[in-house]
């Protein structure tokens, strides 16, 4: 009875870390691809005026992009969103 307790436990712990993936790859899917482009240079060590040259814009308008990718992730902090982007990488999603 005990293996099957522990197996059913296990099972739904990798639901949950399943889910939770998933969850975490919709919340990228919504990105726009302007979105996308800033977060891959800022990830990439980009500051915000380095990004902003690179795209031919403002420094504002990626002030702008980063803050509403950090509302559409979920993110509380950069450093919180890089390590999404690298437990995404690690799932493979």
């Amino acid at each position: 009875m005990t293996a099957i307790e522990r197996a059913l436990a296990h099972d739904q712990s990798v639901r949950a870390a399943l889910q939770d993936t998933e969850t975490l790859r919709l919340r990228f899917a919504s990105l726009t691809p302007r979105e996308g482009e800033v977060l891959t240079r800022l990830a990439a060590g980009h500051t915000n005026k380095e990004t902003s040259l690179s795209l031919g814009v403002t420094e504002r308008t990626i002030e702008a992009h980063r803050a509403k990718l950090m509302q559409k992730l979920d993110a509380q902090s950069f450093a919180h969103l890089v390590r999404m982007i690298k437990d995404l990488e690690y799932c493979g999603a």
